[in-house]
């Protein structure tokens, strides 16, 4: 038996969790930017599923939730995702 804990998500919600907590592996800069690409939609469209991330530019909220400074954020992502 193993314990677990069930959260209760919506498909938004589930989809950014499994974005920002897939990292047990070693990534590459093309599987950092597509993941930081699919955050960044996420964020710019759903900004009422997110109310616990800090408030700012969306470079400050995704370095924060993915534990990383934001210049790794700057120069990962796309230029017209941040």
């Amino acid at each position: 038996m193993l314990p677990c804990i069930v959260k209760e998500f919506s498909d938004i919600r589930a989809q950014f969790s499994c974005y920002s907590s897939n990292g047990y592996a070693k990534k590459t800069e093309y599987e950092i930017m597509c993941e930081l690409e699919g955050m960044s939609h996420l964020l710019r469209t759903y900004p009422e599923e997110f109310p616990n991330l800090p408030s700012g530019r969306l470079a400050d909220k995704l370095a924060a939730q993915l534990q990383m400074s934001k210049s790794t954020i700057g120069s990962t992502a796309p230029s017209q995702t941040i």
